[in-house]
């Protein structure tokens, strides 16, 4: 008996026949494709165009590194809102004083366009219509310029930033931090199989 797999492998076809869809095995009778029907309220246009949304999202490098530092505040231990504050699409932004060192992030109209971002440092707007990404990065040249202090409450993720990403006096970290770069540079470095 020969094997299914064998049969629709382009390594057992002969040297002329070696093209995908040729001698390729036909399915029996009761091995037809099942495709269940959809969820009680949904019907095959709405799914198709949520899937046609669900591939339209996070499509730019601005949004990936969102995700990615916001995925990194999170391992860190540390909570996101000390570093980011969502604010309504109107730029009604409050009480200024109240933050000492924030990016203010205001989400556009559409899932795909980017969220537009602003330092604050001290209570003062220091760098607007930014995206989140290039906030982050600003706002540690900032910290770094004047020579701040980190807040409390991200010190390992601005000690990444710093030691990590942008290389400075990356010598000596504290274990978690070392430990996020060791796991970095393992799987930079692991050889391709």
């Amino acid at each position: 008996m020969i094997d299914k797999l064998d049969v629709n492998s382009l390594q057992k076809k002969q040297a002329n026949e070696k093209t995908p869809a040729k001698n390729v095995k036909k399915a029996r009778k009761g091995e037809a494709n099942y495709l269940p029907p959809p969820p009680q309220g949904e019907t095959e246009e709405s799914l198709e165009q949520e899937r046609l949304e669900l591939l339209s999202e996070n499509n730019t490098v601005e949004i990936r590194r969102e995700v990615a530092i916001r995925c990194l505040v999170v391992y860190l231990g540390e909570n996101e809102d000390h570093l980011f504050e969502y604010v309504d699409s109107e730029g009604q932004i409050g009480d200024l004083e109240s933050r000492v060192m924030k990016i203010l992030v205001t989400k556009s109209g559409t899932a795909s366009d980017p969220a537009s971002a602003t330092v604050m440092v001290e209570g003062t707007e220091v760098l607007q219509g930014l995206d989140v990404p290039r906030a982050c990065a600003l706002l540690m040249g900032l910290i770094y310029a004047l020579n701040l202090s980190y807040p409390r409450e991200l010190k390992y993720t601005c000690e990444v930033f710093q030691k990590v990403f942008l290389k400075l006096d990356g010598q000596k970290s504290s274990p978690k931090v070392t430990s996020l770069k060791q796991k970095l540079l393992g799987k930079a470095f692991e050889p391709h199989r």
